[in-house]
Parts: structure tokens; C-alpha cells; sequence
């Protein structure tokens, strides 16, 4: 027997198939872009955080980092030690839901020389199961790193918990 063409059993298997296959393809394109996501978010903190030390550098004048919420930032300058309210720069709305090493720190003041005044180590975190590879970031008194969290389940942001990069 000459047979043309394809049964309607053939046909179905071959939909079935595809449909599987870019089911597949688009979970993974949906983490891959969740991940890109929350990358470019941690280093766009990354990268407030380096502009506001060097500014500090720059004038001559304290500068401050201000966590409103954790998903708010403004960068401020101070023009004098008398100055107790500070210059708006910019205030930043963050897309993701950032974690602080400690509850109570809500600012990182950078002193003209380009140190942070607080002598204790900060860390902010990224919590995500995406798997990005920079998703936290470790600020020292005078250094500012880009890091990994070694254990996404255990919710703290805490710098024993993560690996600098």
C-alpha cells in the first residue's frame, strides 16, 4: 500500500512533542531572566554604593546611602558636620526586596576620605532561588565587594553566609 502524507496519530505525537519541548524552554527562559533580573539589581546597588564613596572622595563632603524601606533607597550629601538633613541626589524605587544584615541599620555614611564611618561590617541581601551568582553585598569600613549566599534557606543576611566573589 502507498500511504501520502501523515495519520492524525502522527500528527498528535508530533504536537505533543513540541509543546513539551517549549513548555520546557520557557521555564527556563522566565529563571533565566529572574536571574538577570536580580544580577543587574545587585550591581546597580553595587554601583550607588561605589558613585556615593567616590563622591564623598571627590567634594570632600559625608555622603549617605538611606534605606527608607527595603525597596527604597535616596542618596544624600551632606554639605557641613552641622548639616542634619542633607541634600537629596536621587532617590531610587528597587524592583526585588533587599535583606540587611542587621534590622537596625538604615544608613551607610561614607566620610570624605571615602570610608564608612561605622567600623562594623554591613552586608544586603537578594534572597531568590534563581541562583544569581552576585545576589549580595558585603561593605567593610573601607571596601565594598560583591558576594555569594552560601545557604538561600536560611533567610539571613548575615556575612558569615556569604562567600565574596
Amino acid at each position: 500500500m502507498n500511504r501520502r502524507g501523515f495519520t492524525l496519530i502522527e500528527l498528535l505525537v508530533v504536537i505533543a512533542i513540541i509543546a513539551i519541548l517549549l513548555t520546557l524552554g520557557t521555564l527556563a527562559f522566565n529563571q533565566w531572566v529572574r536571574k538577570s533580573q536580580i544580577e543587574r539589581e545587585v550591581k546597580g546597588l553595587y554601583s550607588d554604593l561605589m558613585y556615593i564613596r567616590q563622591q564623598a572622595v571627590v567634594t570632600g563632603m559625608t555622603h549617605r546611602i538611606h534605606f527608607v524601606s527595603a525597596k527604597s533607597i535616596i542618596l544624600l550629601r551632606y554639605s557641613s558636620e552641622g548639616d542634619a538633613t542633607g541634600r537629596q541626589i536621587e532617590q531610587k524605587s528597587l524592583p526585588f526586596t533587599i535583606s540587611k544584615s542587621s534590622p537596625t541599620f538604615d544608613d551607610i555614611d561614607f566620610n570624605s576620605r571615602g570610608m564608612m564611618e561605622d567600623p562594623e561590617q554591613k552586608s544586603i541581601c537578594i534572597f531568590s532561588d534563581a541562583g544569581p551568582v552576585p545576589d549580595s553585598i558585603v561593605i567593610q569600613q573601607s571596601r565594598i565587594s560583591l558576594g555569594r549566599i552560601i545557604n538561600q534557606g536560611s533567610a539571613t543576611c548575615d556575612i558569615s553566609n556569604i562567600t565574596l566573589q
